[in-house]
């Protein structure tokens, strides 16, 4: 009988041994200098979250050309390799590892968001027909130019020169990005109407992945070299057509030759296709489901889907996401706003203030109090105002024990689990995070009363302060 494998347990990736089996998710956020060189917070940004046994960064351009939205930082010159090693050591130091995401935006590109203000390239002259976040707000993007022959292979090269630079700052490795972009473009008959070797058979719309794939190898090896792939997308008007499968087990099995550390796949419908990948490719994935439940992380590695799981905005919300996970603690939610860009609050918002467990000493997990969770819990498994009136009656319940409630809270563009109070929630509910519908706002809020020390004056104004386990009036 073969073991269960832990996603705690450490893991060889080519030639590095990473302290778990967590994988940090490249994540755009867009708060990199005009320059492309990371920003001031970066190293605290991902040094926060080093737990996890691989950090793979945000898309970073290999070129000017590759930029496809403003403030992303790239690493092709002088000044971006010394930007980014303050960002390495802080990785290093916490004993994670790091890849760099190289990410070439194809046609999903504004001449307001690249250095030289240049239209975007593209395997055809198609645009994308969708519009695109600038400066100046948002934009349709325009019909891109189409790559000569001689334009794609210097782009492959600007891949190759990327990661060598990559190598020479500090990372310890790279991924290739090829969901989305232009190596996504290229797969995409949507996208590539190309007659000539790099367009019409799978064969040749698999051909650029490979030449980039090749020319990253032959510059930093294969043991530091990964790519991105995700069989199941279709946003950004790309279609694969009814080969698509064929076109992605080709690639893959293309791929498995070159000995590259892993793929890392973002995964939307049947799992069939994983298991056809876990045939063919004989080294790690990592494997990402969008939206994944907390109850299943782990599942695929422990199924022998996959080696690795990757995670994006549960590490972007909680830079202690691995010690949440292993205390079974709540996990803070991002709102999308506090995603891109500098905040009006400042550059720490929606960046690096997220709380951790030991900047709240009060933590009281949700085994504690079985009463009160079970109250939660059916809570959270209602929605709309149905959770709003259980919520109302239970509080009027207290205030007849309690004379006055109050609960420390902080107002903030992320929920945390011990930030805010009742009555905030049931008035900022509306106004939260797209992920929280209402009536899970309002239960998560009430939950946070109980899991967080609450104060209360009794009639004779003698206040007494009751620990979370003792507050039973909920």
């Amino acid at each position: 009988m073969s073991k269960t494998i832990d996603i705690h347990s450490p893991f060889t990736l080519g030639r590095i041994r990473l302290q778990n089996r967590f994988v940090m998710a490249p994540m755009t956020r867009a708060r990199a200098n005009a320059d492309g060189t990371p920003g001031p917070l970066a190293a605290t940004y991902y040094g926060q979250r080093a737990g996890v046994g691989l950090t793979v960064t945000e898309g970073t351009q290999p070129s000017e050309d590759a930029q496809g939205y403003p403030m992303t930082p790239g690493i092709y010159t002088d000044a971006h390799v010394a930007g980014w090693r303050a960002v390495n050591d802080a990785i290093h130091a916490r004993g994670g590892h790091v890849f760099y995401q190289l990410m070439h935006a194809g046609r999903m590109s504004h001449p307001d968001n690249t250095p030289h203000h240049r239209q975007g390239v593209a395997p055809s002259a198609i645009a994308p027909g969708e519009q695109i976040y600038t400066l100046h707000g948002m934009k349709d993007i325009p019909v891109p130019r189409a790559l000569s022959i001689g334009e794609i292979q210097a782009t492959v090269e600007d891949y190759a020169h990327a990661a060598k630079r990559a190598i020479e700052s500090g990372a310890d490795g790279v991924e290739i990005h090829g969901v989305a972009y232009l190596i996504h473009q290229f797969l995409a008959v949507s996208a590539n109407l190309r007659t000539d070797r790099y367009g019409g058979s799978l064969e040749n719309r698999a051909r650029f992945a490979i030449e980039v794939s090749e020319a990253v190898v032959a510059a930093i090896g294969a043991e530091r070299t990964g790519i991105r792939l995700s069989p199941g997308f279709t946003g950004m008007g790309l279609s694969h057509g009814s080969e698509g499968p064929d076109l992605f087990r080709y690639l893959v099995g293309k791929l498995d030759k070159l000995s590259l550390a892993y793929i890392h796949i973002v995964h939307y419908g049947e799992d069939d296709i994983l298991h056809d990948f876990r045939r063919i490719w004989h080294r790690a994935i990592i494997l990402n489901r969008p939206a994944r439940p907390r109850a299943d992380i782990g599942k695929d590695i422990a199924s022998g889907l996959a080696d690795l799981e990757s995670y994006g905005a549960h590490v972007l919300a909680n830079p202690d996401f691995i010690e949440r996970v292993v205390a079974n603690a709540p996990l803070n939610t991002a709102d999308h706003s506090v995603y891109f860009g500098h905040q009006p609050e400042g550059p720490e918002a929606g960046y690096t203030d997220f709380p951790t467990l030991k900047a709240e000493p009060h933590l009281w997990t949700w085994g504690t109090c079985p009463t009160t969770v079970s109250f939660f819990h059916r809570c959270l498994g209602c929605c709309g105002w149905a959770a709003h009136i259980s919520v109302r009656r239970r509080l009027r319940r207290s205030r007849s024990r309690c004379s006055r409630l109050r609960a420390t809270s902080s107002r903030s563009r992320y929920l945390s689990p011990y930030s805010m109070t009742v009555n905030q929630c049931l008035s900022d509910a509306p106004r939260q995070s797209a992920s929280y519908r209402p009536g899970r706002s309002l239960a998560a809020a009430s939950l946070l009363i109980v899991l967080r020390q609450v104060e209360y004056c009794s009639p004779r104004r003698r206040t007494k302060r009751l620990s979370a386990p003792s507050w039973r009036c909920l």
